[in-house]
């Protein structure tokens, strides 16, 4: 399996909350770094490149209650993430991992999202994208693109 991956870091990115007053849908939408570097494998080569970065927006049907940790994956209900190259909705992938931590004003602080598009009998070929942030350590905060293909 040859992969294409890609890595940013997020260090003064942030999930900022949109309410919609009309429908009472709470909208979340993130804006990541440039990717920090670049690890192409034929193929695609030159698939991403250091101007590219994650960014998106993921949707719940009232705001997120203060100082709580949520796994939001059965509740989302629409969400949208731009790896620079593709993008991804709930039409069209699945969430394989999607939580959030929000402070005492309920802002999200912490998170780890992970959205593909597994092909057939192959669920770690396709298209992923992942974006975590860990306030405690460091090293688990960043964005990542990744294409992965099987060829045989």
């Amino acid at each position: 399996m040859k992969k294409s991956r890609l890595m940013g870091a997020v260090c003064a990115s942030l999930l900022l909350p949109l309410a919609s007053i009309a429908n009472a849908i709470t909208t979340y939408q993130y804006a990541g770094n440039n990717y920090s570097g670049v690890s192409d494998a034929t193929p695609p080569d030159g698939a991403y490149d250091t101007s590219m970065s994650v960014s998106g927006s993921f949707a719940v049907s009232s705001p997120l209650l203060p100082s709580s940790l949520f796994d939001l994956q059965s509740i989302v209900q629409t969400y949208s993430f731009f790896d620079g190259r593709s993008t991804l909705t709930e039409s069209d992938s699945r969430i394989s991992s999607f939580s959030v931590t929000t402070d005492e004003a309920g802002h999200i602080t912490e998170w780890s999202i992970v959205v593909g598009t597994p092909l057939g009998p192959f669920p770690e070929t396709g298209t992923f994208i992942r974006t975590s942030k860990d306030a405690l350590d460091p090293s688990l905060t960043f964005d990542q693109a990744v294409i992965a293909v099987c060829l045989f």
